[in-house]
């Protein structure tokens, strides 16, 4: 993608294709994989019921309603994936 001038008007040329580098492919494709992983096991659940809340309970595991994916900070600078995810 880049802008030139043409004979005195601004001219934008944009790529034809455009997306994610390799390692963001990866990252938001292991998130959405995990998330998937712990929604399924939510559903999967019996009536046993949900880990305390509060203080000296146990962390989230899957199968807990509780339960999400964890990142260190954002995997993508876009915010409509991060809000997704």
């Amino acid at each position: 993608m880049g802008v030139f001038e043409n004979n005195g008007k601004l001219e934008v040329i944009t790529a034809k294709s455009a997306g994610y580098c390799f390692g963001v492919s990866q990252a938001v494709g292991a998130a959405y994989e995990e998330a998937a992983k712990i929604a399924m096991d939510t559903d999967k659940k019996d009536d046993i019921g949900n880990a305390a809340s509060g203080a000296g309970a146990e962390p989230a595991r899957a199968g807990d309603q509780n339960a999400a994916v964890v990142t260190f900070g954002p995997i993508i600078h876009n915010e409509v994936v991060v809000e997704d995810l």
